[in-house]
């Protein structure tokens, strides 16, 4: 189905061009499922970008050649392409809250890929629309038709660019990291949902991601990249059994096994080890009876539910939870970026939750409270450079 031989990409930036693929072959059968894994900056990303021609500006494909069902992608005309993205090639993209439009419904943005791709009528396009949110188990999907993306957990906007990938019945389907930034339970429901697709429609699939224990239980066979080269490939059970490339054997060790303890991966370092981390006594958050409600269609929506605790000086404390709990919401109201229905939140001995969140960011509290964000792209802004943000 797809044949891949000698592919290069680089790209044009201010210190020279960067060769980010370096000459990779590899094919992929019908039905089959591929997992092409690697560290971030290895390639595994540019390599489907450059096959979908969607390379970003200053990309292009240098040498060799890509050939889908006999058609050369590298040359084919950017009309062609048009016709096969969506319609023959499909693919879920990293983050699903920046490849969904925020100010449009997600039923609509799945309308949109039948009525270019499918040429569906109006009527067509929403019913089979709703079908496709029924085929990635969305419950209520006639309610979650008429969503906006920030209306939807970080899971169900992923099952929603997998309802808009699958809509048009791909041949051949590429998932770029589908489960970065959910829950353990949340990646496991959206790596199964993807496998039982894929299998019932008989498409053959490329899966990429970092995590080579992922790769390894749902692809058929697995392509090790590092630096732009493929190092590594072979079915899952070589890769893990008989690893022969050096990086490959650090990723298989690196990978838990079962009733290995997690001291037995981390060996001793011959290093001066730090001090005691000393946590005062001095509360230094205290979150009392904190409430957040939204108002939905059907009516109000509490997503955080009278939840109380304390930090301490010097101390970390985790908020664990699967994706739609309210840890992300609970952490957005902290710094203020949005106000509480109800509750107190005591910086300090101060109840900044009587600090209107528009207005915090003049407090001088503001540089006291920071926050690391979820998804790094979206948190910088493209115009400007490292030392400028």
């Amino acid at each position: 189905m797809l044949s891949v031989k000698d592919l290069a990409v680089s790209f044009k930036t201010r210190r020279g061009d960067v060769n980010a693929v370096r000459g990779i072959s590899f094919d992929l059968a019908k039905g089959e499922i591929l997992g092409i894994v690697g560290e971030s900056g290895s390639g595994k990303s540019v390599t489907s970008y450059a096959l979908m021609r969607i390379l970003d500006a200053g990309g292009s494909i240098t040498a060799g050649h890509a050939t889908y069902s006999g058609l050369d992608l590298r040359r084919a005309a950017e009309r062609d392409m048009r016709d096969i993205r969506g319609r023959e090639i499909s693919m879920i993209f990293q983050n699903p809250r920046a490849a969904l439009n925020p100010i449009r419904k997600v039923g609509y943005q799945i309308e949109d890929v039948l009525r270019q791709h499918a040429r569906a009528t109006r009527y067509d396009a929403q019913t089979k629309a709703i079908e496709a949110l029924k085929a990635v188990r969305i419950n209520d999907p006639e309610a979650r038709y008429d969503a906006y993306p920030f209306e939807l957990s970080g899971g169900m906007c992923q099952r929603i660019v997998c309802a808009i990938a699958l809509a048009c019945d791909p041949r051949l389907l590429i998932a770029d990291e589908p489960t970065t930034g959910l829950d353990i339970t949340t990646q496991k429901a959206v790596m199964d949902l993807v496998r039982d697709l894929i299998r019932q429609r008989n498409m053959s699939s490329i899966l990429i991601t970092h995590d080579l224990a992922l790769a390894a239980q749902y692809c058929n066979r697995i392509i090790v990249m590092k630096g732009g080269l493929i190092v590594e490939q072979g079915d899952p059970v070589q890769i893990f059994n008989r690893p022969e490339h050096s990086y490959t054997r650090k990723l298989v060790d690196a990978t838990p096994r079962k009733g290995e303890s997690i001291r037995s991966l981390l060996p001793p370092e011959n290093r001066q080890a730090a001090p005691n981390h000393v946590i005062h006594d001095t509360v230094l958050l205290d979150v009392r009876n904190l409430v957040k409600t939204y108002q939905g269609k059907s009516g109000p929506v509490q997503a955080v539910k009278d939840i109380s605790f304390q930090v301490q000086k010097g101390q970390s404390v985790g908020l664990v939870g699967e994706s739609g709990c309210g840890k992300s919401t609970t952490s957005e109201i902290l710094v203020r970026l949005m106000d509480a229905t109800s509750g107190e939140i005591l910086f300090d001995g101060q109840d900044i939750a009587q600090i209107p969140s528009q207005g915090f960011a003049k407090n001088r509290l503001r540089s006291e409270i920071q926050m690391v964000f979820q998804d790094a792209t979206d948190s910088l802004n493209p115009r400007h450079t490292s030392r400028d943000t």
